[in-house]
């Protein structure tokens, strides 16, 4: 209280993340004005996922776009889609989409294995949100490639088509929650494979040609 009035404060919360930028509206109730003290602070505590903070790309009509490139992204929080997978139990799925620049193969994978926090993802190829599994991957290896528990998938694609990737976690373990990198690279015609699906090391982080 101050002179006899009443001051009546507020306050508010919510699930913010790292280096994302906020703009904080502060008015008065009704025709109410006057200085203020605006104060900031972070509990330190992780954000609880009964929090609505799921990522923008949570279901796969909101897929996020993907060109030929590395994008990282997260899938902490993220709800666990009903689409089943040949690869076995996935949680916390997220949704990208690309669309074919020609006929070929088309690889996206989260093998840079320096880059994010999730340890064990899965990737899988759709033609549609409730469309048909193209294919699916789960700790993807060659004779010149090791994702440990990363994932790497390989699918055809025909000039113009819309493919949906989904990346999730293996099983329910908290630790198949957080960053990681995807990355899309289109072949235009169909891989040769020798004895196994052979490709360069993705985990030096460059681009396949």
């Amino acid at each position: 209280e101050c002179a006899g009035t009443t001051t009546r404060h507020s306050s508010v919360s919510w699930c913010s993340s790292p280096g994302a930028l906020y703009h904080i509206l502060v008015h008065g109730y009704g025709a109410e004005s006057g200085i203020f003290d605006l104060s900031l602070a972070d509990d330190g505590q992780p954000c609880p996922f009964s929090i609505n903070c799921r990522p923008a790309n949570d279901e796969c009509e909101q897929a996020i776009p993907i060109t030929n490139e590395t994008l990282m992204s997260d899938n902490t929080g993220a709800n666990t889609s009903a689409i089943t997978t040949i690869c076995g139990t996935t949680t916390n799925d997220v949704w990208f989409y690309y669309r074919a620049r020609c006929d070929g193969e088309l690889w996206a994978d989260t093998c840079q294995l320096d880059m994010g926090s999730m340890l064990d993802s899965v990737v899988s190829l759709y033609d549609g949100c409730s469309g048909e599994e193209l294919d699916c991957n789960d700790d993807y290896w060659d004779m010149t490639i090791n994702c440990e528990h990363r994932s790497a998938v390989i699918g055809s694609v025909y000039q113009e088509q819309d493919i949906l990737i989904r990346v999730a976690g293996f099983g329910s373990h908290q630790l198949n929650q957080g960053t990681f990198p995807l990355r899309v690279t289109e072949v235009s015609a169909p891989l040769v494979l020798i004895s196994f699906p052979t490709l360069p090391d993705g985990t030096l982080g460059n681009p396949y040609s």
